[in-house]
């Protein structure tokens, strides 16, 4: 497995809603730490397998997402719009 830091692939499950993510936590400037007390605790691990697209959030997440930080539930089940490189990925290449 890929160490975090340094990831450069995205998951199958990367969505328009996954990036949406990204660009909202950077807007932000939020941690994935700050990004989970926001969103009720789900941990670090499980925002950064969203964020990859590892995993989808479950409906109750997509909602409370959807609630928090404005970003479309129905986004987590499209293709991102746009091409998206990871910024861990920018800082290894």
């Amino acid at each position: 497995m890929d160490h975090t830091l340094y990831r450069r692939h995205l998951g199958e499950h990367f969505s328009e809603g996954s990036r949406r993510l990204w660009l909202e936590i950077r807007k932000r400037r939020w941690t994935q730490v700050k990004l989970g007390y926001a969103l009720g605790n789900p941990s670090p691990g499980t925002i950064n397998r969203w964020l990859y697209g590892d995993r989808r959030p479950a409906l109750t997440s997509t909602l409370l997402i959807q609630k928090v930080l404005k970003i479309d539930a129905r986004l987590w089940n499209e293709p991102p719009r746009r091409s998206f490189v990871p910024p861990a990925a920018r800082k290894a290449a």
